[in-house]
């Protein structure tokens, strides 16, 4: 599955959610800035995914009204401010797992 996750600068929380997408599940996730780039980058790479994960809610603003169906509810996925400032940080790690295991048990993120 596709799946964008974005956070504000595209470096800390997406880039961590990411990872464990990639790495447990083989999911093909790209994480982005809310912050960093461009709405025309966030508006493509929204067109390319499957689903949409926000960190904290408010970075669904910016999402086109054609995607809002793609966003994952971010009540599901918010992990509030970066408190980390490691994508690694084994706190992060812990959190985002557990935010994707239970997309998975939910079959939020099923496979295409």
């Amino acid at each position: 599955m596709k799946i964008l996750v974005i956070c504000s600068a595209g470096t800390v929380r997406s880039v961590g959610m990411a990872h464990v997408l990639k790495m447990k599940w083989g999911h093909d996730a790209v994480p982005v800035g809310h912050d960093a780039n461009s709405q025309v980058t966030i508006d493509l790479l929204s067109d390319w995914a499957d689903r949409i994960i926000v960190m904290q809610p408010s970075y669904a603003r910016g999402i086109l009204k054609m995607h809002l169906r793609k966003i994952v509810d971010p009540a599901l996925t918010n992990v509030g401010p970066d408190q980390w400032q490691n994508p690694l940080h084994l706190g992060l790690q812990r959190i985002v797992y557990k935010m994707a295991m239970e997309l998975h048990r939910k079959k939020i993120l099923e496979k295409s």
